[in-house]
């Protein structure tokens, strides 16, 4: 019992010493530690000083690095433009290096709108599509043609044009930065707008659906570009995929840019940051009311009207889904003469163009109702689709596929075709090959073909003709598809054509019953129960107001995403009553014809105050009745010339030019007369060399 008590209280001695012992050491780590703990923060506080000077020698050093290489960068890329500039002014077809096999051969639509929007110049460019889709005696035995010196113009990463600007924006003070989309026919370029102190910049992230076009020194488009604030003429806000997030940049260049944000504040945002800049050149756009005034008045031409409205409306040529609509204007394209002061030659402008016969209406009456029977249903649980409002029409009138139908033969839509083909042009009888079939489709034979037509059909014969010798196969009628088939009284002339067409929309028949398709189009039968009455209903996709993010079901969302964008879209509405008509195609301003028309811009545009004088000479065209002489010297239907101003001078003139401000000016021998007319403002500046 002792030992057990005895060795009881050794453990418990033995315990407590161990205890005590631990107690020492922690007081002394702890003791050593409050002695050590200054040295610490000292040794940190060093360590730390010198981790920051260190840190901040490698970033001077890696900044002055960064700024060599930049310079370098900068001076290989001046050198670069020098080049450029140098290839392009020795090599082109009138200069003394001129080569045929380097220059480029192909011509491509220049995006630059002229007046009255009309986009008519082409720009020279390297036809970037291979010899498998061109007609085997138009093959060139090179597919890739290699520009002057292109090895010196080389860069793996972005157009010099690009770098430039991402420098200039660099260099700048930003006050603004939002992520946006620059929309454009070939591409949807996600990247930044910035807003600067001198201007505006855009810079991009990637290029998505690029439809590569190569410009006359080699280099392919640019995504990133620059404006200054002076270049603004006009910003207007716009719907992009039946959203409003989107603004409108009319630059005074002639050059347009469609900018989509994340949604509506954002972009309203934006646009009164523009806004809030100086922008000299910047134009107040007449409202509706105003422009309907001068066109009822006869100030400006049908033609000038429509292009006011689609402007309006927020029809723009960036996007291919909201590209300007025009309509159908005549029916006849068989005969050999034609007669613009006959009615019945005109399609009727106040139906839709897939109703201009009598028998097709019940067909588009009887899908309305059976849709609208099965919308009043409700859902059905075996259709993993909810039913939809109920429509006439299950197509548009103007969409992306429209557009590209029409402008197959004109580069760079070319190649925005091929790309939305799956890379294959189309059937060769489903392809845009001829006026009267086209007619034929549209307005009765097919009943999803409901086309209506685009501005080029008014100014620009070159889409007309297969320039590039295409091979857009062979008909099941052994009829090779090559250039569009013409009525016969065109004479197989694309530009007689156009001309001709030209006229005809700004007949006094057309004149009278236009506002009928405004309705349509533009106007209260848009929506509505007057649309429903006028058969003019289209699939709910293509109106605005489609809310996409409401969609809870993701198969249900990618397939209205589809439709947005693929369908096409129903211009911004612009009337809620019925359009005023006018009497005629009287017009009473001077001064306002195109140049460029060329022989038959003389025909048209004005009804002479002689009326009975203009009667009395036959038309320009022996088998087109109904055409009109335009008001010039010499003109048959123009009173006779007389002198109203006469001076002698020492040195006889060369030339004589008139001015756009009816103003004639004497020019010496060997001068050429440089002007830029500004039709808004009225100013006017001649340049003599």
């Amino acid at each position: 019992m002792c030992v057990f008590q005895e060795q009881k209280k050794y453990e418990n001695e033995e315990t407590a010493s161990k205890t005590a012992w631990k107690k020492t050491i922690l007081n002394n780590q702890h003791k050593l530690f409050q002695r050590l703990e200054p040295k610490l923060r000292d040794v940190s506080k060093i360590a730390g000083d010198i981790t920051q000077s260190v840190s901040l020698s490698q970033g001077m050093e890696r900044k002055k690095v960064i700024e060599q290489i930049r310079s370098m960068y900068k001076v290989d890329l001046s050198a670069s433009r020098h080049w450029q500039e140098l290839v392009q002014q020795l090599t082109h077809d009138r200069a003394v290096w001129h080569d045929p096999e380097l220059y480029p051969s192909s011509w491509q639509l220049d995006p630059t709108e002229g007046p009255n929007r009309e986009r008519r110049r082409l720009q020279r460019c390297y036809l970037t599509i291979p010899n498998k889709y061109i007609l085997r005696d138009r093959q060139k035995p090179q597919e890739t043609v290699i520009p002057p010196l292109s090895y010196l113009l080389e860069d793996r990463t972005h157009s010099s044009y690009s770098s430039t600007v991402k420098d200039k924006a660099a260099s700048e003070c930003i006050r603004v930065n939002r992520r946006c989309i620059n929309v454009a026919p070939a591409r949807e370029t996600v990247g930044e707008i910035l807003l600067g102190k001198t201007g505006m910049y855009f810079l991009e992230d990637k290029a998505a659906d690029t439809v590569e076009s190569i410009s006359l020194n080699g280099e392919t488009e640019a995504a990133s570009f620059s404006w200054t604030y002076e270049e603004i003429k006009e910003v207007h806000k716009r719907w992009w995929q039946l959203r409003d997030n989107a603004v409108e940049i009319f630059l005074t260049n002639g050059r347009t840019l469609l900018l989509a944000f994340d949604n509506t504040k954002v972009r309203d945002d934006v646009y009164h940051n523009i806004l809030a800049n100086n922008l000299p050149n910047l134009l107040e756009y007449g409202n509706i009311n105003a422009l309907t005034h001068l066109w009822c008045t006869g100030q400006i031409t049908n033609f000038e009207y429509l292009t006011h409205l689609n402007k309006h409306a927020g029809r723009s040529f960036n996007d291919l889904m909201q590209y300007p609509v025009f309509p159908f204007i005549l029916r006849d394209y068989t005969s050999e003469t034609l007669d613009l002061t006959e009615p019945t030659i005109y399609r009727t402008l106040s139906k839709p163009i897939a109703v201009q016969s009598k028998e097709k209406e019940d067909r588009y009456v009887n899908n309305y109702k059976y849709l609208e029977d099965e919308y009043c249903k409700g859902d059905r649980e075996d259709d993993p689709m909810p039913p939809v409002q109920p429509y006439h029409y299950g197509s548009h009138y103007s969409n992306s596929g429209t557009v590209l139908h029409f402008l197959v033969r004109m580069p760079p839509f070319t190649k925005m075709f091929l790309a939305y083909q799956d890379q294959s042009f189309d059937i060769p009888d489903r392809t845009f090959h001829s006026m009267n079939t086209t007619w034929r489709l549209s307005s009765y034979e097919s009943m999803t073909d409901v086309k209506e037509l685009i501005p080029e059909f008014f100014y620009l014969p070159e889409f007309l003709v297969n320039r590039e010798g295409f091979d857009f196969g062979v008909r099941q009628n052994g009829e090779r598809v090559n250039h569009v088939n013409l009525p016969p009284w065109a004479r197989n002339d694309s530009r007689l054509f156009i001309l001709i067409h030209r006229q005809a929309l700004e007949s006094d028949h057309v004149s009278q019953t236009i506002c009928h398709w405004i309705d349509l189009v533009f106007g209260y039968k848009q929506k509505g129960r007057a649309a429903v009455q006028a058969i003019n209903v289209f699939h709910p996709a293509t109106y605005f107001g489609m809310d996409v993010s409401a969609v809870e079901d993701p198969v249900q969302r990618r397939a209205l995403e589809t439709m947005i964008k693929t369908y096409g879209q129903t211009p911004r509405q612009l009337f809620q009553s019925a359009h005023v008509s006018r009497p005629g195609s009287r017009l009473l301003m001077e001064g306002e014809l195109p140049a460029a028309m060329g022989l038959l811009v003389q025909f048209a545009f004005r009804e002479t105050r002689e009326s009975q004088k203009e009667n009395a000479y036959p038309s320009p065209l022996p088998w087109i009745r109904g055409l009109k002489w335009g008001e010039y010297v010499g003109s048959p239907s123009a009173s006779d010339p007389s002198v109203c101003f006469s001076q002698p001078h020492g040195e006889r003139f060369g030339s004589l030019q008139a001015l756009p401000t009816r103003a004639i000016c004497g020019l010496s021998w060997k001068f050429c007369l440089m002007m830029i007319y500004s039709k808004e403002q009225g100013n006017l500046l001649v340049i003599l060399s």
